[in-house]
């Protein structure tokens, strides 16, 4: 007796349009797509310190040479405010940790950069051990002189090994300025700050107390602020799926077409995700396995 597998779907279409500056993305970088070390922007550093991950990405992944110095990893450049709209920077970070690894002996920093480089808001992460109970120590700092103020410090617990996601937000003032800090999609420290609202990018350095340690970082996504241009614009995106069986059963693969068009400055990328998985770039989408699904773009 002959068996088939029968696919059924339901999918549901959450849309994120380009008019909506909480969406929009100002930069994306995702280290997946086999580019050479020069085109991803490393000069200087040995190939040695660079390593692949299970699905063959590049990690952004350096040993900075041991005794606590600061190396920078990578310094992406952008323009972004958050004087009107929410503005968000997520990433994702592995520190290969080992077993034998205790305490915060390495500190990966992010920070957000005014156009001449100087950074404004920074983010301390530093895996940590204590006893049975592993996590990571965070510290979010603000600039200030002579030195930098440290505005709050927290140990979010969560198991080390693998990749781990981090999102900051910034909200405008009229939302009250709130800057809650995201592990894993969990609010893990919230404070209030304008001192700062337009940004010009942002610098990840790392720093560890001994040799032979790296991190990995992936998946850089910036969305929302406002970018100054002169293209007020926005751009629209269109899909072809076929509402009138929307929330319906499907017994085949459903495949999406997404068209975008911009009158001003045109269209760069189109962006999508799926279920609130990463971020994908491109223009059609297709849904193989049985599921329920909701599909952003923009």
């Amino acid at each position: 007796m002959k068996s088939r597998l029968v696919l059924s779907f339901a999918l549901v279409l959450s849309f994120l349009a380009a008019s909506f500056g909480l969406t929009e993305p100002v930069y994306y970088e995702d280290f997946g797509h086999g580019k050479s070390l020069q085109e991803l922007g490393f000069t200087g550093f040995h190939p040695s310190f660079w390593t692949l991950d299970l699905k063959g990405r590049y990690m952004k992944g350096i040993n900075p040479g041991g005794m606590g110095r600061a190396a920078e990893i990578y310094t992406p450049r952008f323009a972004a405010s958050r004087r009107h709209n929410e503005l968000a920077v997520e990433w994702k970070a592995n520190f290969l940790a080992g077993k034998d690894r205790h305490g915060s002996e390495e500190e990966l920093a992010v920070g957000l950069a005014d156009n001449r480089g100087d950074v404004l808001y920074r983010l301390s992460i530093s895996p940590t051990r204590h006893g049975k109970e592993e996590g990571f120590t965070l510290a979010f700092y603000k600039a200030g002189r002579p030195h930098e103020a440290l505005l709050k410090k927290v140990f979010f617990k969560t198991p080390l090994p693998g990749w781990h996601t981090f999102r900051m937000i910034f909200a405008p003032p009229e939302a009250g300025g709130g800057i809650p800090v995201l592990g894993e999609g969990k609010e893990v420290l919230s404070l209030r700050d304008l001192t700062y609202l337009d940004f010009a990018g942002l610098r990840f350095a790392y720093r560890a107390a001994r040799r032979h340690q790296a991190v990995g970082i992936d998946d850089i996504l910036v969305t929302g602020g406002e970018a100054p241009s002169a293209d007020t614009v926005p751009p629209v995106t269109r899909d072809d799926y076929d509402y009138e069986h929307e929330h319906e059963w499907r017994r085949e693969p459903v495949v999406i077409h997404l068209t975008a068009a911009d009158e001003g400055s045109g269209v760069a990328a189109t962006y999508y995700r799926i279920n609130n998985g990463p971020v994908e770039s491109g223009t059609e989408i297709t849904l193989t396995a049985d599921g329920i699904y909701e599909v952003s773009y923009w």
